[in-house]
């Protein structure tokens, strides 16, 4: 098996790496390091520069999945800023130094303020109001975002990089692709029998109760790599059970429309992209899984399954 675009499959060395660029980063900026502290190594590392409240986001799992993993960090950098600047719930990059991205080592990172949150876990009414309110302050967005960049970059580019890696067979990367023509051709098929009726919704991308955190401040989003404009559809989606609709679903999607003034999406609407973010899944734990075989080679195997079940096209 060919290496990656991070080198061999060893997530320690790649977590060691991170957090060397993290610091190396801190330190071109100014910033006087003590004991640098990491917070978390999944699709990301984050590492706090401590002891300054500045938080390092450096791709590093994600990168797997984007042949240019800064074009979405910038992305992200661009929306909260603003979405901050106008109310939203959203952490803003740091103002105390250049957010960047930076470069180092193969690695992009990004500064974010050090967050203080409970760790208490957002209720589906939270999670629709919280969303609904996201979307009130990215409406407008003056700068070009793509078009359901999660379901049509992410997808094809993780798909790009397992081929040119052999991360997974070619029949398979084949049949992959076979069912992301399919998803996208019923994403359009929605927009002809369901017009937007005005400019495409900025979206979280990524709106599950992971990604909301509560503060002293109310709940705040994080992680809007996967930022993008689009169909409202995919973020209530994704924020309403993802690829399975969700028991509380009904909960979230009326807190949403309660806040945002917006009818309630049926099922029949977020079919298609439910099937999008299923594909989505499948690709990301499939692209991550030789890296990290103990948290992504069981959903891997699994999301593709499903995925691949439900396709129409015939396979042998």
């Amino acid at each position: 098996m060919a290496d990656g675009p991070l080198g061999s499959p060893d997530a320690g060395a790649l977590v060691e790496r991170a957090v060397a660029a993290a610091c190396a980063v801190g330190r071109r900026l100014g910033c006087d390091l003590a004991e640098p502290r990491l917070l978390s190594k999944r699709g990301n590392a984050l590492v706090h520069l401590a002891p300054q409240p500045l938080v390092a986001r450096v791709a590093t799992l994600s990168a797997l999945t984007r042949h240019d993993p800064a074009a979405w960090m910038r992305r992200e950098l661009e929306v909260s800023a603003r979405a901050s600047a106008r109310g939203g719930p959203v952490l803003p990059p740091s103002t105390l130094v250049d957010p960047g991205p930076h470069r180092h080592d193969g690695l992009s990172v990004t500064l974010w303020p050090l967050l203080e949150h409970s760790g208490r876990v957002a209720g589906p009414a939270d999670l629709g109001t919280a969303l609904a309110r996201l979307h009130r302050a990215t409406a407008g967005h003056p700068g070009p975002l793509p078009v359901l960049v999660q379901a049509r970059e992410q997808v094809s580019e993780a798909l790009d990089l397992l081929s040119a890696s052999g991360g997974a067979p070619a029949s398979l990367v084949s049949s992959l692709r076979a069912v992301h023509l399919e998803v996208l051709d019923a994403l359009e098929a929605h927009d002809r029998v369901v017009p937007s009726g005005g400019p495409d919704t900025v979206l979280h991308g990524d709106a599950h109760a992971g990604n909301l955190l509560d503060t002293p401040d109310g709940w705040c989003w994080v992680d809007l790599e996967e930022t993008g404009c689009g169909p409202v559809e995919w973020d209530l989606a994704v924020a309403s059970g993802g690829h399975e609709r969700s028991p509380d679903a009904d909960e979230t999607l009326a807190a949403y429309a309660d806040e945002s003034g917006a009818e309630t999406p049926d099922e029949q609407r977020l079919a298609p992209f439910r099937r999008a973010r299923l594909l989505e899944g499948a690709v990301w734990a499939l692209s991550l899984a030789r890296f990290r075989p103990d948290r992504y080679a069981e959903p891997a195997s699994r999301w593709v399954h499903q995925a691949l079940a439900g396709s129409a096209t015939k396979r042998t």
